[in-house]
């Protein structure tokens, strides 16, 4: 897991693979009792108050201290397991839906390109 600790502080993104980060990231991992996904989920949703956190005057950031300390709900891992997977699906349908749409928005372009190019011809409208 990364997260932001500059400008913007909190923004988070999964890692798949391994990489050099520089100043402006921190990298998180779960454990036994933390599932990376949960956590992933529960960064999001605790973004403002680790915003708040942040110290600067230009622009905010967050320290190890501020993320070591920062305290966060922990059920079970069975729980967290179950959690986390329920939000995926729902990641899922939307990134779903938002493909629909995008392919429905490219098809109502073309054809009103093909009408507004006589292309197409419509006889009668009622």
């Amino acid at each position: 897991m990364l997260i932001s600790v500059r400008a913007p502080v909190g923004d988070v993104n999964v890692a798949r693979e391994d990489y050099c980060i520089g100043r402006g990231l921190a990298a998180i991992n779960g454990n036994k009792v933390l599932n990376n996904w949960f956590l992933f989920y529960l960064l999001i949703f605790t973004k403002r108050r680790l915003e708040d956190s942040g110290t600067g005057s230009t622009f905010k950031s967050i320290n190890k201290g501020v993320l070591q300390n920062f305290l966060i709900p922990l059920p079970p891992l069975p729980e967290q397991r179950e959690i986390a997977r329920m939000l995926q699906a729902i990641d899922a349908r939307i990134e779903a839906e938002e493909k629909k749409k995008a392919a429905l928005e490219a098809l109502f372009k073309t054809l009103l390109h093909h009408l507004m190019t006589a292309k197409i011809r419509v006889k009668t409208l009622s």
